[in-house]
C-alpha cells in the first residue's frame, strides 16, 4: 500500500512541475494588459480630451467642489452598501457600454445632486451627459457629443502580445 501512495505522490509532484512550468513558460512570450497603466496614462489622457471638447459647461465644476467617480468605485460602494440600491443601480446603467478609456462621474452641487458623465465613444466621440438626481434614480437632463481625438492603448502603454494557440474544432 506504501509503494503506492509513493508512487501517487511522485506522479503528483511530477504534474505540479510540469504544469507549473508550462505556465512560467508561457507567461514570458506575451505582455499582459497594464491596467495601472490604462487607470494611469490612457483614460487621463482620454478624460482630458474631453474635458477640452465642453470647457464651457463643466466650467461650473471649477467653482464647486466636485468628486470624481469611476465604475470601479461604484462598484466599491455598491458592495459597502450591501444591498440593492436605486440611485447606485441607476448609475451603473450610465457606465455600460464600450467606450475608449474610462467613464468618470463627476458630482457637484449640495449633496452631490448633478453630475457630469465623461466619456469618449469608441469611434473618438466626446460624450458628456448631464445628470440629476431624483427621488428613486439618477435622470439624463440632456447629452452632448463633440468630436475628439481617437486614443491608443498601444500608444500609451504598448503593444498586448499574445502567444498563438491552436485550437481544435471537436468532431461532432
Amino acid at each position: 500500500m506504501k509503494i503506492f501512495q509513493m508512487i501517487f505522490l511522485f506522479f503528483t509532484l511530477n504534474m505540479f512541475v510540469l504544469i507549473f512550468s508550462l505556465n512560467s513558460a508561457d507567461s514570458k512570450t506575451k505582455v499582459p494588459f497594464d491596467k495601472k497603466c490604462f487607470h494611469n496614462k490612457l483614460s487621463n489622457a482620454v478624460i482630458k480630451d474631453v474635458k477640452e471638447s465642453f470647457k464651457n459647461e463643466l466650467q461650473v465644476l471649477e467653482e464647486v467642489h466636485e468628486v470624481e467617480y469611476t465604475d470601479e468605485d461604484l462598484q466599491k460602494a455598491y458592495l459597502a452598501v450591501g444591498k440593492e440600491d436605486p440611485h447606485l443601480n441607476s448609475l451603473f446603467n450610465y457606465f455600460a457600454g464600450g467606450s475608449n478609456g474610462e467613464r468618470r462621474l463627476y458630482l457637484y452641487g449640495k449633496d452631490g445632486i448633478f453630475g457630469f458623465l465623461l466619456y469618449k465613444k469608441e469611434d473618438g466621440t466626446n460624450v458628456l451627459t448631464k445628470l440629476r438626481l431624483s427621488e428613486k434614480e439618477w435622470v439624463k437632463e440632456y447629452q452632448k457629443e463633440k468630436n475628439g481625438v481617437i486614443f491608443k492603448y498601444k500608444d500609451y502603454c504598448g503593444v498586448v502580445r499574445f502567444k498563438k494557440e491552436k485550437f481544435r474544432n471537436p468532431v461532432l
